[in-house]
């Protein structure tokens, strides 16, 4: 199972809107779980498509969250860039 889950960080990894830095991946029972922080709330959907599209027919358990749902630049929580 240690191949599967290297492929779906690989392809975490590969996905422009996925930003996998802070996301695990483990194999639990035979379900790939996903855990960690992502920037975005979309991304936690993402993240989900993106691990679906190598895990085939293994059940997945998203438990991501996301910090925002508005793109606020690349600090959350700090001035941007321009200021």
């Amino acid at each position: 199972m240690g191949c599967l889950r290297d492929a779906v960080l690989r392809q975490l990894q590969w996905d422009l809107r996925v930003h996998s830095r802070n996301v695990e991946v483990a194999m639990v029972n035979g379900t790939l779980c996903i855990n960690g922080t992502v920037a975005l709330s979309f991304q936690k959907l993402a993240a989900e498509q993106a691990v679906r599209s190598v895990a085939g027919g293994h059940d997945i358990q998203n438990e991501l969250t996301g910090r925002s749902s508005v793109w606020m630049g690349d600090r959350i929580d700090g001035p941007t860039a321009w200021d």
